[in-house]
C-alpha cells in the first residue's frame, strides 16, 4: 500500500535532483560566459595599427582627419560643455583637453563636431564644415576600424546619435535609433552593463552606460519599438555624483534627466505589453513620490 508513495517520493527526489543540477549547469554556463567576456577583453585586436592602403584614400577624401582651427576647437569645445554634455556626459576632462589641443582621436573629435554643429550656429564651424560633412568623416573613420579602443567607438556612437536625417518612418543606415543599437551591441561587449572595478575608468564606464539606457527609453518612447536594453541584465550601479567629480551640476541634472527617462521606458513597456510588473510600479511609486 506504500508503494505509490514510495514511487512518487523518489520521483519527486529524481526531478529535484534533476533541478539541480539544470540550474548549476545553467549557473555555470553563465559564469563562463562572462569569465570568457572578461578574458576577451584582455586581449589585444586583431586589426593591424592603421589603415589598409585600400582604406586610407577614402579617409583622406572625405578630409577624415583635418582639425580645425584651435580658435575653432575652442568653440566647439565650449558648446558641447553647454548644450550637448549634460544629457550625455560621455567624455573626461582629458578627453576634451586632447580634442581642444588636435591631438586627440580624429573619430572621437568629428563625432564632436557633429553634435555640436546640431545646436551652434558659429560661423566659425559652418566654414569649416557642414553637418553632413562631419557626419560622413566620422562614418567613415568608424567604420574603416580607424579607432582601435571599444570605449572611444562606444562614445563616438553616442555623439552620432545627433544626426538624424529622417523620420523613424525611414529604414536608414543613419538614423538614431541605428547608432544606438550598434553602441548597445558594443556595449554588451565590453561589459558596460556589469559594475565596473573600481578605477580611472569606472565613472565614465557607468556614464556611458546610463547614457545608452537613457537613450533607448527616450527613442523607444519615441518611435514606438522595443527597447534594445533589458534593464534585468544590468548590474552597474546607479549613476550618482561620485561619478562627475569636476561637473557637479551637471551630474545633478544628469542623474535627474536619467531617471525620468528610466521612467518614461517602465511607462512604455507597458503601453505596448499591456502589463508591467509589481517591481516596476513600486519603482515608480517611489520615485514620483520621492
Amino acid at each position: 500500500m506504500y508503494l505509490p508513495f514510495s514511487i512518487g517520493l523518489r520521483r519527486a527526489i529524481m526531478e529535484r535532483k534533476l533541478n539541480k543540477d539544470v540550474y548549476r549547469k545553467r549557473s555555470s554556463r553563465w559564469k563562463c560566459r562572462a569569465d570568457n567576456e572578461t578574458i576577451a577583453r584582455s586581449f589585444e585586436t586583431n586589426k593591424a595599427e592603421g589603415l589598409s592602403q585600400r582604406e586610407l584614400p577614402t579617409v583622406m577624401e572625405f578630409n577624415g582627419v583635418e582639425f580645425p582651427s584651435k580658435a575653432a576647437r575652442q568653440s566647439l569645445v565650449e558648446s558641447f560643455l553647454q548644450y550637448c554634455n549634460p544629457w550625455m556626459p560621455t567624455l573626461d576632462g582629458n578627453d576634451l583637453k586632447m580634442i581642444l589641443d588636435g591631438t586627440s582621436s580624429p573619430l572621437l573629435a568629428q563625432a564632436l563636431y557633429l553634435a555640436v554643429s546640431r545646436v551652434s550656429s558659429s560661423p566659425m564651424v559652418r566654414a569649416f564644415a557642414s553637418t553632413q560633412q562631419f557626419y560622413e568623416r566620422a562614418k567613415v573613420l568608424f567604420w574603416t576600424g580607424y579607432e582601435n579602443s571599444p570605449v572611444i567607438a562606444i562614445e563616438v556612437t553616442i555623439m552620432l546619435q545627433w544626426y538624424n536625417p529622417e523620420g523613424p518612418e525611414h529604414v536608414l543606415l543613419d538614423l538614431s535609433e541605428y547608432w544606438l543599437k550598434t553602441g548597445v551591441g558594443l556595449a554588451h561587449q565590453v561589459g558596460l552593463h556589469k559594475e565596473p572595478i573600481p578605477g580611472p575608468m569606472s565613472s565614465i564606464r557607468r556614464r556611458l552606460w546610463w547614457s545608452l539606457v537613457a537613450r533607448d527609453s527616450l527613442i523607444s518612447a519615441a518611435h514606438g519599438r522595443p527597447r534594445a536594453i533589458n534593464l534585468e541584465d544590468s548590474e552597474a550601479h546607479l549613476p550618482t555624483l561620485s561619478d562627475f567629480p569636476d561637473a557637479e551640476e551637471d551630474g545633478l541634472l544628469f542623474i535627474g534627466y536619467f531617471e525620468i527617462c528610466r521612467l518614461l521606458g517602465y511607462l512604455t513597456d507597458c503601453c505596448a505589453r499591456n502589463y508591467l510588473p509589481n517591481s516596476k510600479k513600486l519603482d515608480i511609486k517611489n520615485a514620483l513620490f520621492r
